[in-house]
């Protein structure tokens, strides 16, 4: 039987607000900081008492005074109730009871914890102008009584259910300026590192947080922005299944509720694999200059570089890649041993950056006439003397994910091999409407559940002829466009659909949840979301 001392407690209490400061100290302590980010959690010192020790009994009492706190300004004054905002406040302090509470349920360090909250000892006291005439606080007392007895909590949350691959949420995790509302990084509360971010300000979309009316909870609001994982979902999605849940508001029509995630389906020269050679030949210029393959060091270098004429180029030939004109490839590889010049990719007469110095370079470079190969070029006049290794190519747009409103308004979700795509949508119009929508994916099966304050919907497709072993793990997700885009911002890429809307939650699982499972993290996201 674990004992929890007061240092646990305290802990357990800050670990769960995750919504803006959080204290433990004294009113007077809270109020003499300046800087606060709202809405936020002060926890005072309880008192205790131990009313029963025996040899079978150790319980001790904590009577826990808890303050929420939150600005109230006057633009928010002329826009939203005095009772709506202590609503909303006591709605982050009963969920926030309920998370500390769920902690003591089960085991702790593999020894029972049991904890509860006391009868009769809960009570909330609405406050106003406590240290300005701008704060608002609920006073929040309650008697706990922990050591050998549990709290049995009837919510559902998402990291309860197992599989959970991604979390993000408007209210947690967030990494944004205060002065001009930019976020910058989602954190991912799976904990698998999931999470999304943006380093482009003109790429970062604004977080609202309680400000009344539609600003009821707090959200991302997209304007043609971009947040992406940066690197290689760390969960894998190859096992023929997932489940997806988001909660969002689409405002105009053609845009995208999330992105998706990005599957560039095909492969090629993973590595380079220059140590054997294979689909890659050499040709030298007219007058000296040359690709050398080092297959001891799995690399090709330009030793000599003079003279004019012809490009000298490093090419990936054979079946394993043939250049289209019109699409997109990306190409990732390491300059080494640099000495001076620039090397560039090249698909046809499309050409990348021409890169100079040691180091690893990422380009999108789309193929255009006369392309058959994409190859690494270094002419005359590019002075290049170097090496590049570790090249991998990516034919862009194969496989995806996504979910969305397409042209005619309509929520809208689909999974795609690459060939075959699985699809299924509302038949009411999705435009400007707080939703739950849900993607379960099968083997060569979707299931789809849409809800929103008007309506429900449920719908599934099966397509025998659908890869059922595509993998959703080779490259990054995006949250905040359609697979139209290579993410770059601005996008080098036309027709790219965006999210013009608000944006409040994603889960992702790797597996697909059953019909009680998923009902359950539904109703986690109605009552937080009120949607329906």
């Amino acid at each position: 039987m674990a004992i929890v001392r007061l240092t646990d407690i305290v802990a357990t209490m800050k670990d769960k607000w995750t919504y803006g400061d959080k204290f433990f100290g004294y009113t007077e302590e809270f109020n003499d900081n300046h800087n606060t980010q709202y809405p936020s959690l002060l926890i005072t010192p309880p008192d205790s008492v131990y009313p029963e020790v025996t040899p079978r009994n150790g319980w001790e009492e904590y009577s826990f005074e808890v303050y929420f706190s939150d600005l109230y300004n006057r633009t928010a004054q002329a826009n939203e109730s005095i009772e709506q905002r202590w609503d909303n406040l006591q709605d982050l302090a009963n969920e926030w009871l309920d998370m500390f509470l769920k902690s003591y349920m089960g085991t702790q360090a593999h020894k029972t914890t049991i904890s509860y909250l006391m009868d009769g000892s809960l009570a909330i006291e609405r406050r106003k102008e406590v240290a300005n005439d701008q704060l608002l606080q609920l006073k929040m007392n309650f008697g706990f009584r922990i050591f050998s007895k549990c709290f049995a909590p009837v919510s559902n949350y998402p990291n309860q259910i197992s599989g959970l691959t991604s979390w993000l949420r408007a209210d947690s995790n967030a990494t944004f300026s205060i002065p001009t509302k930019k976020v910058s990084i989602i954190g991912d509360g799976s904990g698998n590192g999931n999470g999304v971010r943006q380093t482009v300000a003109s790429g970062q979309p604004l977080r609202y947080s309680y400000g009344g009316g539609t600003l009821d909870k707090t959200m991302f609001t997209f304007d043609n922005n971009i947040l992406d994982s940066k690197n290689n979902f760390t969960t894998s999605l190859s096992n023929e299944q997932f489940s997806v849940f988001e909660v969002s508001k689409i405002n105009a029509v053609s845009n995208a509720v999330f992105g998706y995630f990005s599957l560039l389906s095909e492969e090629f020269a993973v590595d380079g694999d220059f140590g054997s050679i294979i689909n890659w030949t050499t040709s030298a210029s007219t007058n000296g200059s040359y690709w050398v393959i080092d297959t001891a060091n799995n690399k090709a270098t330009v030793t000599t570089n003079t003279g004019n004429g012809a490009n000298a180029i490093i090419k990936n030939t054979g079946s394993t890649l043939v250049v289209a004109t019109g699409e997109v490839y990306k190409v990732t590889y390491e300059i080494k041993d640099y000495v001076s010049g620039t090397v560039r990719a090249r698909a046809g007469t499309g050409a990348g950056t021409a890169n100079n110095n040691d180091g690893i370079y990422t380009e999108y470079i789309t193929g255009t006439a006369n392309a058959s190969n994409l190859n690494f070029e270094c002419s005359w006049s590019m002075g290049f003397q170097g090496s590049i290794a570790n090249v991998s190519i990516k034919k862009v747009g194969g496989a995806s994910i996504e979910m969305g409103t397409n042209a005619a308004g309509n929520y809208e979700v689909s999974v795609s091999d690459g060939t075959t795509t699985l699809l299924e949508k509302t038949a009411t119009v999705d435009t400007g409407k707080f939703h739950i929508g849900v993607l379960r994916k099968y083997s060569y099966s979707i299931q789809f559940n849409y809800y929103d304050s008007l309506s429900q919907a449920t719908s599934s497709d099966t397509n025998a002829a659908f890869d059922a072993a595509t993998s959703f793990e080779q490259d990054k997700f995006r949250l905040g466009c359609t697979k139209g885009s290579n993410g770059l911002v601005p996008p080098s890429l036309t027709n790219v659909r965006y999210l013009k809307g608000d944006f409040q939650e994603v889960i992702i699982y790797d597996r697909k949840l059953t019909d009680d499972e998923t009902a359950k993290v539904v109703d986690y996201l109605n009552k937080k979301y009120r949607i329906y």
